[in-house]
């Protein structure tokens, strides 16, 4: 109930489309019920209702805007008051109209505000409630191609783009670190040491330290992106699917619209039995009419159940007004309501079985956006990782083998200043091995096994803390088969591990490898440390910055006996 109340209050209430159905719906119902006014004067009676319409709108839009910014409680409380005194205003307005028009003398205000309130209330709350879904399901689907969108994005990140800006990375350290060298050919053998210990010092170090904690950019959705389309043949596939109409609500309605003009003709007693009656006859022709499509339901495609549903509501009007035409007296306007039933009944049921197959959609369409939520955040999560992978590798590389060239090469050359070594064909050949080894940078670098990183970490911090591993096999089996995800969970585990035993001087760590889905492991890390969550706030850095970029969730609890960590991670 609280959904409905909230898409009568929102801005469907004041649309175009609403004010131009119910302006259709309400010209139609007053043609029906005052056909001797639009015989004698059709242009004027327009005008009257016209400016009925005017001044309904104008209390239902001062009404939205008075509420726009209140509570979603206080509109839900406020919204049906409003509806009923803007139709009752649009009586009002109506039999004035018609007074001031010379049409109507003396105003029969019962029929004109009670019929106003009741049958425009009623249409005002259907079409409102018809247009809200609609819109809901054009927004809901424009998210949907939106997060489609994103997905493309995701794999192409994943596919390509990640793996050439990787290389314009690679390229650019390469190129920075060659031209450092190049600057040394002609110095002395002391200048070139000298720039070789200050390489090290001012390009190899914050490289490989900024590369592992660059944070890679996210694109942003790509510009022109087709404009939602309602699929209306799918709509109308729902809206004639199984047992489309709401039997009681078409009656329902029905009924509503009519009872005022009913009591106005007839006695309370007699006017109570028609409505009934009519409620009953309008309920078991709809209930006829569903189970007729829905056997036919799998014999015909959406046309042909459009055009079969299309007849039995336009049967079914024609039937119930015929049963007016026999029961009624012939001097009550029989005429007027077999017209009501023949036009609206059809009306009523399309608008109904339309709104509840949007409906329909929407819900098909929530259950879809969830599944490409997730698949987004999967492929955002691996993408993560193997940036993650490439830029520990090329860090490594630097803070390893280039580092080491380059820092060994300016040792052999102190040591062979202080002897008095020839240093000519000796700067050549460490200039060569130096370039050997920046060539390197960006290769394929060996895998990374999460048991064995395991076994350094127990061996490394032995007497200090105790280090256990609960690995299910198939998550062991499933890293082992992923160097990318291995990678991300052995830094993971590393990182987890090292703030445990320095931050919270824990004795004891337990990890946990656990596969969740066939597409992710989850990776728990339990200490007995003495961190706090104010302590981690404090310190907040390259972790939570893995954290965030190679996880698809999670979650860091404090308690009294330590620190849990868990983290979703993606597999291959």
């Amino acid at each position: 109930m609280g959904r409905v109340l909230d898409r009568l209050s929102g801005p469907s209430l004041i649309a175009w489309p609403t004010f131009w159905l119910v302006l259709a719906l309400s010209t139609m119902m007053t043609a029906l019920t005052s056909a001797a006014l639009f015989a004698a004067d059709p242009l004027r009676i327009a005008v009257a209702i016209l400016i009925g319409q005017l001044v309904m709108f104008a209390i239902l839009g001062a009404g939205y805007l008075l509420t726009r910014q209140a509570s979603a409680r206080t509109r839900r409380l406020t919204i049906i008051p409003l509806i009923v005194l803007a139709t009752a205003a649009r009586g009002i307005a109506l039999a004035i109209s018609l007074a001031v028009l010379g049409l109507q003398s003396p105003p029969q205000w019962p029929l004109r505000i009670g019929g106003s309130v009741l049958s425009n209330s009623m249409v005002i709350v259907l079409v409102v409630l018809v247009v809200a879904s609609i819109r809901e399901h054009r927004e809901l689907l424009a998210e949907y191609m939106t997060r489609n969108a994103e997905l493309t994005i995701a794999r192409e990140r994943a596919h390509r783009e990640i793996t050439e800006r990787h290389q314009e990375v690679v390229d650019r350290v390469r190129r920075q670190l060659l031209d450092r060298i190049d600057e040394m050919a002609g110095q002395s053998p002391i200048d070139v040491r000298n720039a070789m210990q200050n390489t090290v010092e001012d390009v190899v170090r914050p490289l490989s330290h900024d590369l592992a904690r660059q944070t890679p950019v996210l694109e942003s959705q790509p510009d022109g992106l087709p404009s939602p389309r309602i699929d209306w043949s799918a709509v109308a596939s729902d809206a004639t699917t199984g047992r489309p109409l709401p039997a009681v609500a078409v009656a329902l309605t029905m009924i509503v619209i009519g009872a005022t003009w009913t009591f106005t003709v007839f006695p309370v007693p007699a006017a109570a039995t028609v409505l009934v009656s009519g409620f009953v006859v309008i309920w078991l022709l709809c209930m006829a009419s569903n189970e007729i499509l829905q056997r036919i339901s799998d014999s015909f495609g959406p046309l042909g159940r459009s055009l079969v549903m299309t007849l039995l509501l336009v049967a079914t009007g024609l039937i119930t007004g015929f049963a007016a035409t026999i029961t009624l007296p012939p001097d009550t306007q029989v005429r007027t309501v077999a017209a009501s039933d023949a036009i609206l009944i059809p009306i009523l049921g399309w608008l109904l079985a339309g709104a509840k197959a949007a409906q329909n959609q929407q819900h098909r369409l929530e259950e879809a956006m969830v599944e490409v939520n997730k698949t987004i955040a999967w492929e955002v999560a691996r993408a993560g990782e193997t940036q993650w992978q490439q830029r520990r590798a090329l860090s490594r590389a630097l803070h390893g083998p280039v580092q080491s060239a380059i820092g060994g090469a300016a040792v052999r050359l102190d040591l062979a200043l202080q002897s008095g070594e020839p240093t000519e064909m000796l700067i050549d050949e460490l200039r060569q091995r130096v370039v050997d080894a920046i060539d390197l940078l960006g290769a394929q670098q060996p895998d990374v096994d999460l048991a064995a990183a395991i076994s350094q970490l127990q061996a490394v911090y032995q007497g200090a803390c105790e280090i256990e591993l609960h690995a299910k096999v198939p998550a062991m089996r499933r890293l082992a088969a992923d160097s990318t995800c291995s990678t991300a969970s052995t830094d993971l585990i590393s990182e987890a591990v090292w703030n445990a035993i320095r931050h919270g001087k824990a004795r004891h760590v337990l990890i946990d490898v656990t596969p969740t889905t066939p597409a992710t492991i989850r990776i728990t890390v339990q200490d007995d440390g003495t961190a706090n969550e104010a302590d981690h706030n404090a310190r907040t850095g390259l972790g939570t910055q893995m954290l965030e970029e190679v996880t698809l969730e999670w979650s860091r609890t404090y308690t009294s006996s330590g620190t849990t960590l868990v983290a979703l991670l993606p597999t291959a």
